[in-house]
């Protein structure tokens, strides 16, 4: 991807990351949450920034023993449909793989088709659905990617 890189997730990004979880998500994470994720041990956050340090995308997820629960990925909106999501992904990917991770889940909204196809295009698959998981009307699909088989 030329002249982006990505990098960990640091406190003084957390204005910018706010900023892009507000476009993303209806209920999305505040600076504190973020700020307290930073701090812990499993945790594991990382920001897509451009050739001028602007943040323009991230991603996070916590490690769970082997597995990783995806905490958010999201990209600002002017720079979506650009592969950059397919780029967190993989990267995060990689990472996981080096932290000795076997199979990473999340959850996204059954309406988030763009998503969901990114997901999918990434080897993720449906295991199970959580009715009215989002805002108690909206069902998410809960979606696995398997890094090393058994």
């Amino acid at each position: 991807m030329p002249d982006m890189r990505i990098l960990p997730m640091k406190e003084e990004d957390l204005d910018e990351v706010e900023s892009i979880e507000g476009e993303a998500f209806c209920h999305g994470w505040s600076k504190a949450m973020y700020a307290a994720e930073l701090n812990k041990n499993n945790s594991f956050h990382y920001v897509l920034v451009d050739s001028e340090e602007k943040v323009v995308g991230y991603y996070g997820f916590i490690k769970i023993f082997e597995d990783a629960e995806v905490t958010n990925v999201a990209v600002k909106r002017e720079f979506r449909g650009k592969g950059l999501g397919n780029f967190l992904i993989e990267d995060m990917e990689k990472r996981a793989l080096s932290l000795g991770i076997d199979n990473i889940f999340l959850e996204v909204r059954v309406s988030n088709a763009a998503a969901i196809g990114l997901y999918e295009k990434h080897r993720f698959s449906v295991i199970n659905i959580r009715k009215k998981y989002y805002d108690g009307v909206e069902d998410a699909l809960i979606m696995k990617r398997v890094l090393k088989e058994e």
